[in-house]
């Protein structure tokens, strides 16, 4: 499925991904510190790098620095739409709806979900759809709003449209991400029943590929 260079500098891409491991599977504020530097380093080497802007953002959110996430997050968007580089723009959106949802914006999350559902689309690449799907449907299910039973509707559809894209391209992990995640779903609702069997689900899945960590995770819930 669809791929495209997000650099030419090997050694800015070799730095996004430092710092996007670092982010990722970070353990302390240490490795957010790293995160950044890895970051910062690979824009000096790529001022047009998209993605490493966006998860500075992410950094500085994760550091409880908003207004500083939310202008990375914005040069960007603006960078992308001016290089009118599509990818790198539905990838900026689904990392914005991701800040407004934590930032409990859940209207901005939305809005911005669906632009970037929209291009990946366009773009065919499923993959991409998939993780917007799930991160509209963990929207949904955040809000707290007086119609919650709809909001969880809404989480649980999008959430089992993630999974049948995860499904269609195999991707394991991701699959097991979003059951877990549609486990939560009916975990707040009260339905322990399908919680319980989405989650049973998810661990099998990841007992499938030796995926330890996010094993744990669901057995901790």
């Amino acid at each position: 499925y669809f791929t495209y260079e997000m650099t030419e500098n090997a050694k800015a891409n070799e730095l996004y991904v430092k710092g996007r491991y670092a982010l990722e599977y970070r353990k302390s504020q240490e490795q957010l510190k790293e995160a950044e530097q890895y970051f910062i380093s690979a824009i000096a080497l790529d001022d047009q790098f998209v993605e490493a802007y966006g998860n500075l953002g992410m950094v500085y959110q994760w550091m409880y620095q908003f207004e500083k996430a939310e202008e990375e997050l914005e040069s960007a968007l603006r960078l992308a739409k001016k290089s009118y580089n599509d990818p790198g723009l539905a990838y900026i959106y689904n990392l914005l709806g991701i800040f407004y949802t934590r930032s409990q914006k859940f209207s901005k999350a939305i809005r911005n979900y669906e632009r970037g559902l929209e291009l990946q689309i366009q773009l065919k690449d499923r993959f991409g759809e998939g993780k917007i799907l799930q991160n509209m449907g963990n929207c949904y299910s955040s809000m707290q709003n007086t119609n919650k039973e709809k909001d969880h509707g809404k989480a649980k559809l999008h959430v089992e449209k993630a999974i049948a894209v995860y499904s269609s391209l195999e991707e394991e992990l991701a699959m097991g991400n979003a059951l877990a995640d549609l486990g939560n779903i009916y975990k707040n609702l009260g339905q322990l029943t399908e919680a319980l069997d989405n989650h049973h689900k998810a661990l099998a899945m990841y007992r499938k590929i030796d995926e330890v960590v996010n094993s744990r995770r669901i057995l901790f819930n």
